[in-house]
């Protein structure tokens, strides 16, 4: 998740908290909480004006229906499998490995 996501978050669950506030629930600099508040601004997710509340404007992510067919179940099921064995490797060569597989699962899902 972004930092961006994450003050996103805080907004969406939290409506009317300052910034001192956020700087206490995600333990971030008053510099830190205001770069990341303008930025969702500037993109449009969110609204605010001095004094008042973040409104919040659009989803940060798009819900997505993927269509479920048999092969394509499959091949999530593969992924899951390899994602449990991508964070148990040790070295940056088996985790180069294991990646290799995810990407090409990740091009017929």
């Amino acid at each position: 998740m972004t930092e961006q996501e994450k003050l996103y978050n805080v907004y969406k669950e939290f409506g009317g908290v300052t910034n001192e506030e956020v700087m206490d629930l995600l333990e971030w600099s008053n510099d830190k909480v205001r770069n990341q508040k303008r930025k969702l601004k500037v993109k449009g997710y969110i609204d605010y004006d001095f004094g008042k509340d973040v409104e919040i404007l659009k989803p940060y992510r798009e819900e997505v229906d993927i269509p479920v067919t048999f092969k394509g179940e499959i091949y999530r099921e593969m992924l899951e499998v390899y994602m449990d064995d991508f964070r148990s490797q040790d070295t940056f060569k088996d985790r180069l490995l294991v990646g290799q597989e995810i990407r090409m699962i990740l091009k017929h899902i």
